[in-house]
């Protein structure tokens, strides 16, 4: 009887309160290591990764039966077996992969980000590595209540008791950078505390030289994995991550872009209460996207759910060029509305921005695919990439091409996904020697996040046909009258200084010409016809530039302008 009365009790529990019962291994604080120390402990690992490697490298060999040589069956296993006593024997008979995630683990939350930061690469990375990688820890050990009170009364600077009324002992959620607590305000109000682990931001500031000292070396001997630069986006994406005040930034952003639609939420950001180091933000009440939420609500419910989310991911993308970086299920919730289901977002520390003209070419993109146009999805994914002497884009183009063509056979979830094609158009990129910004690549798994989860709420939906409602919208704004309007509004004064200093440039080039025909100095009258060619140039292309059209229509006036008026 008591057993059913407490599993009774249970299940009516909402699903965050059951989530705070979980329990965490105490965090250990330790005083952040010198450079050349935590160098020292990191050449370890990575010098165990290297040898662990090789001895999985000569299991692939045997396994696929490889042809004999002497360097790789005979150099290479006395070099390594000379090492053996000082490897970790359990690890090294794992796989490559395998050992890689553990590593990074060992090494701490800098790692485990860069883990989770690579899996996302599988345009760069082979497909074992990165799907391993996707199960990197992110419930890791949290620091002891008193310790946590005593770090939050410092970044207050007053008794906690003073400002809550009550703070949950036990974590909400513990990663690698910062644990989560709910608490109470004194005024009523259910909020959230997200406190950086202590020693947190000096370890990655520390870590992230080391990355970058290593991404340049490697970027010698695998150039075409740039990892210099995938290094180097890392350590700046997770260096503003440990600053909270970005993080409170990024809410408030979001809730402006988004304050005509009640159904989308981001959480409140209560700034008396928040440093770089703590974030006090409202509670969200909800359940996250899954089965439960499925069985929640009805059809009519589901499908607003997954219209919502197409929405907030597209004007995100497409409208906002302002997006959620670290998308997945646990990020997002589903809250029950005064007028139906509303959806929210938390943990927004990990934002992408694209620049004006690369978030007009991803709508054009994104368009083309779900109106069925490999052709200009291709076009407008090449203008994204970055190229060298050996990219091939026409190679990438005919076999994306043969990928839509594909697709649009059978473009549904189970056969072949809308976002699996983006991944593997993003994919191909490697191969044919195209290299993609980070920014793109989590574009991709902001798609991937919301198609799986509409799959869960709504099975079988249809992702391009509810895509293609809100594409439209977007289209049609980038082309409003009033917009346009507005834009040539904010040129105007450059547009006004131009035609107003025209007619006295030109006077004065006319009037040195005139000069010149009555001395009769042929030499000097060809050199100013030169010049005043290239004067009108330079005015014609600057002229369309304030106009506010493409790069590509005014350049070659002003290049050649400027060519005109050197050589006179």
């Amino acid at each position: 009887m008591v057993a059913t009365e407490a599993q009774e009790i249970t299940e009516e529990l909402h699903p965050q309160d059951q989530d705070a019962n979980r329990v965490f291994e105490q965090y250990i604080e330790r005083k952040p290591s010198s450079l050349i120390i935590r160098f020292l402990i990191t050449n370890r690992h990575l010098s165990g990764l290297l040898l662990g490697g090789g001895f999985a490298y000569l299991r692939h060999r045997r396994a696929t039966k490889a042809k004999f040589s002497f360097t790789k069956d005979i150099l290479l296993r006395l070099f390594l077996w000379l090492h053996w006593p000082l490897l970790k024997k359990k690890l090294i008979r794992q796989s490559f992969a395998v050992q890689l995630r553990r590593r990074l683990e060992m090494l701490g939350a800098t790692y485990i980000k860069l883990g989770q930061i690579m899996s996302l690469r599988e345009d760069m990375l082979p497909k074992d590595i990165t799907d391993e990688l996707k199960k990197l820890l992110d419930t890791l050990p949290a620091v002891g209540y008193d310790r946590f009170a005593e770090l939050v009364e410092a970044q207050i600077g007053q008794p906690i008791h003073r400002v809550f009324s009550e703070v949950k002992q036990n974590p909400l959620g513990s990663a690698s950078i910062a644990q989560t607590h709910r608490a109470t305000l004194r005024t009523g109000e259910e909020v959230v505390l997200k406190l950086l682990k202590p020693g947190t931001r000096e370890l990655i500031q520390t870590d992230s030289k080391i990355i970058k000292m290593m991404g340049t070396v490697l970027n010698v001997f695998v150039p075409q994995l740039q990892p210099k630069s995938m290094f180097t986006e890392f350590c700046d994406y997770t260096n503003r991550e440990v600053d909270f005040r970005l993080e409170a930034d990024n809410a408030e952003e979001f809730s402006i872009n988004f304050a005509k639609h009640p159904e989308i939420h981001f959480p409140k950001i209560y700034r008396q209460y928040s440093t770089s180091d703590l974030i006090c933000m409202q509670f969200i009440r909800g359940i996250k996207p899954d089965v439960r939420a499925y069985e929640r609500y009805s059809e009519e419910d589901r499908a607003k759910i997954v219209d919502y989310g197409a929405y907030s991911i597209i004007q995100m993308l497409y409208h906002d060029g302002f997006f959620h970086a670290d998308l997945h299920p646990g990020n997002l919730l589903i809250m029950d509305g005064p007028n139906g289901p509303q959806i929210g977002f938390i943990d927004l520390g990990m934002v992408g921005r694209f620049e004006d003209n690369t978030r007009k070419t991803m709508l054009y993109y994104f368009n083309s695919l779900v109106t069925g146009d490999p052709g200009g999805a291709a076009r407008y994914l090449t203008l994204l990439a970055k190229k060298d002497k050996s990219s091939d884009i026409e190679g990438f183009r005919k076999e994306f091409i043969s990928v839509g063509n594909k697709w649009l056979k059978s473009p549904n979830f189970k056969d072949f996904s809308l976002a699996k094609l983006i991944l593997e158009s993003v994919a191909l990129g490697s191969k044919y020697r195209l290299y993609y910004p980070l920014e793109l690549v989590l574009m991709v798994k902001a798609i991937i996040t919301y198609e799986g989860v509409g799959n869960v709420i709504m099975p079988g939906f249809d992702i391009q046909k509810v895509s293609k409602k809100h594409i439209r919208k977007m289209l049609l704004g980038e082309v409003n009258p009033m917009d346009l309007l507005k834009t040539q509004l904010q040129n105007a004064p450059e547009f006004m200084d131009i035609i107003t200093r025209s007619p006295l440039v030109l006077s004065e080039a006319f009037k040195r010409f005139e000069t010149e025909l009555i001395e009769k100095k042929p030499p000097v009258s060809s050199s100013l016809q030169k010049t005043i060619f290239g004067g009108c140039c330079i005015i014609g292309g600057s002229i369309l530039a304030a106009a506010g059209l493409e790069w590509f229509v005014f350049t070659p006036l002003l290049v050649l302008g400027f060519i005109l008026a050197l050589k006179s």
